[in-house]
């Protein structure tokens, strides 16, 4: 086959790239679409944002909370405890707590970044002990 000479070749070589562009967006759709990827991605709680009244009682209607104040959870030691086997068996911190009913949308990545640094670190001290 011959390659167009001219004016044309580039405007033809353009549409080209131009069109597999749009047939690779389109084949990553279907395959999002395939996989129910559709949602978008929830947003993270903002840090330092005081919890509501409706949060705090959902927050409270929980089995793994003992306690909630606007700015304060405290957490069920037997949910520390199954976290804690969660975590050493490779799950990821995230996963365990949208699994309890509290993912990062309801109380922020970092609150559950910091709990599950803290947890850890009172085991590597009790390890020590």
């Amino acid at each position: 086959q011959k390659k167009p000479k001219g004016p044309y070749a580039r405007k033809a070589f353009f549409r080209t790239i131009a069109f597999l562009k749009k047939q690779s967006r389109l084949i990553q759709a279907e395959r999002t679409e395939m996989i129910g990827m559709t949602r978008p991605k929830a947003k993270d709680r903002p840090r330092g944002k005081p919890f509501d009244e409706p949060e705090r009682k959902y927050l409270c209607s929980l089995d793994i909370i003992d306690a909630c104040t606007e700015k304060r959870i405290t957490w069920n030691k037997t949910f520390i405890e199954y976290a804690e086997k969660e975590l050493e068996a490779g799950s990821r911190p995230v996963d365990i707590f949208r699994g309890a009913g509290v993912g990062p949308e309801l109380i922020g990545r970092k609150r559950i970044e910091r709990c599950v640094a803290r947890w850890r670190a009172k085991i590597k001290k009790e390890e020590q002990q």
